[in-house]
């Protein structure tokens, strides 16, 4: 167990002699960053995705532990001023709290506790949407405060640190910190003075400095400063370290940024983050719900701007009616003081627009394939085009469909509009797409893979004084096509006639598969490798 003595001194009129954290100090597989995980191999599945401006709304619910007769414990009349606290810890980390409620545990079966009831007493009235805060009638020797894991979700707290900052070191554990001087702990990786191991040892997080805390009191009792080993220089009045609970007063950016990571990927947390549900974007009504909801919580809705919605509330639910196309920010006030927000549109519009190069140079051109996502379902009507101004060859393969490849030359834009449910038609949304290929020749096959239709044009042309052809100056040099399958048979073939461009050859019935094109122009013969892909 470890331990720190800290001289006697009054909190909110309750001595407090020493704080005990007894949150389990397991070797840590989480990361702080999803970069991080990335590097390590790990994979990442999102699922409740931050608020509109990167925030995070949790509930946090508390019990109150009394006799079975209903009498002491923590006085319920303090709990706003805990979460005050809470809110002050947690805001400048773009994490909002909400006061979810309370109940009373009337059992003197725990007005003695001691951490063999951890688990019994953490299982009363338990609220699955809530990182729950059980505050206790007495103060076990053992320990100030624990949270069952990192990250976790049911905390106990010593009565007289009850409306004090340990609350917000033991909800740190829950959202996945660790203790500042995590290294010297068991299971811990110790971090040197200077930081260098910081993503790999102590907290892994590499704004906290390096804390060398073993046991003994490492700072001067009563004024918050370090007086501990010389060549270091922890942070004594980070949440979590061990200091007097007057010393707490704040997170690192680093800390913030792990737990809105733990929050984003922990499945042990989604249950706690209240979030708002609902298509983002519709052309006639949609219906929001918010998710996570505590029995007694209460909602009230309101959005950005007047005129572009209406809003007809039905108990925790709200019905927005398009009044005109716009976006607008709705928001769901939490039982009168914390918000949860959701960006909505009644505009058609992409979400995104993903370009893909598809194969490899082909004679100075590249085949991309272009995909686009619209914010609301069932669009009809697309339309690609090339903007202007763009250079070099562009051939969209399907310009009236939703996916397309496009086949350039030299570099520019490509755009699409669509129509939505309503029949109103999208702004242009577009994406650059270019050749970076240098040309070899100017023979080139699109698409690649082939669908139905298999396209080859000649950008050779015959020049002015060249007599070993008939075709008039200009128009483009003979050329002829064969295509072959893996043994050798030709499937398809054709020539360009009266100085044509292309030529087209029809794939349609041809199975999927690898197969060899073989463009003879004059004395040279070009082979290239297609895909037919049904």
């Amino acid at each position: 167990m470890i331990t720190l003595t800290i001289a006697v001194f009054l909190l909110k009129s309750i001595a407090i002699a020493q704080f005990k954290c007894a949150t389990p100090t397991v070797n840590s597989s989480h990361v702080v960053t999803q970069s991080a995980q990335s590097i390590q191999g790990g994979q990442i599945s999102p699922m409740i995705a931050a608020q509109p401006d990167g925030s995070y709304t949790i509930n946090v619910y508390f019990h109150i532990i009394r006799t079975t007769a209903g009498t002491g414990g923590v006085n319920a009349a303090n709990l706003p001023t805990l979460a005050t606290i809470l809110t002050n810890a947690y805001s400048p980390m773009n994490i909002k709290i909400v006061n979810a409620g309370f109940d009373y545990i009337n059992n003197s079966t725990y007005i003695n506790f001691t951490d063999s009831q951890f688990a019994a007493l953490t299982a009363v009235n338990n609220q699955a949407n809530a990182i729950n805060v059980y505050l206790l009638y007495n103060n076990p020797t053992e320990y100030g405060g624990k949270t069952n894991a990192v990250p976790g979700h049911s905390i106990v707290i010593a009565n007289q640190y009850a409306i004090t900052p340990v609350v917000a070191h033991e909800i740190g554990h829950a959202l996945n910190l660790w203790h500042t001087f995590h290294g010297q702990e068991p299971g811990g990786c110790a971090e040197l003075a200077n930081g260098s191991n910081c993503t790999t040892c102590g907290d892994y997080i590499c704004d906290t400095p390096a804390d060398p805390y073993t046991g003994g009191p490492y700072f001067s009792n009563g004024n918050c400063v370090y007086t501990g080993p010389a060549g270091y220089n922890p942070d004594v009045t980070n949440f979590m370290c061990y200091s007097a609970p007057p010393c707490l007063t704040h997170f690192t950016s680093g800390q913030g940024t792990r737990m809105r990571n733990a929050l984003l990927n922990e499945s042990v947390l989604q249950p706690v983050i209240l979030s708002i549900s609902g298509a983002p974007a519709f052309c006639s009504s949609q219906v929001y719900t918010v998710s996570n909801l505590v029995a007694g919580e209460t909602v009230t809705w309101s959005v950005s701007q007047s005129g572009i919605v209406s809003l007809a509330t039905s108990g925790n639910q709200v019905t927005a009616t398009k009044v005109t196309q716009g976006f607008v920010t709705l928001t769901a006030t939490i039982n009168g003081s914390v918000t949860v927000t959701m960006n909505i549109s009644t505009y058609p519009s992409l979400t995104s627009l993903s370009a893909t190069m598809s194969g490899t140079c082909s004679n100075g051109y590249q085949t991309w394939y272009l995909a686009p996502t619209p914010n609301m379902a069932g669009a009809t009507n697309w339309h690609w085009t090339v903007d202007n101004p763009s250079s070099g060859t562009y051939i969209i393969q399907s310009p009236n469909s939703q996916n397309t490849y496009v086949t350039v030359s030299g570099g520019g834009g490509v755009s699409v509009t669509y129509t939505d449910l309503c029949g109103e038609t999208s702004h242009k949304d577009g994406v650059t797409i270019y050749s970076p290929c240098g040309r070899t020749n100017a023979i080139v096959a699109f698409p690649n893979p082939a669908t139905n239709q298999l396209t080859v044009t000649n950008d050779n042309i015959v020049a002015p004084g060249d007599t070993k052809t008939a075709l008039t100056p200009g128009s483009y040099t003979d050329y002829s096509v064969l295509l072959y399958n893996d043994k050798g048979n030709v499937l398809r073939s054709a020539s360009n006639s009266k100085g044509n461009k292309a030529i087209v050859l029809d794939v349609s019935q041809i199975s999927n598969g690898r197969y060899y094109l073989h463009v003879k122009q004059g004395k040279d013969l070009i082979e290239k490798q297609i895909v037919i892909q049904h």
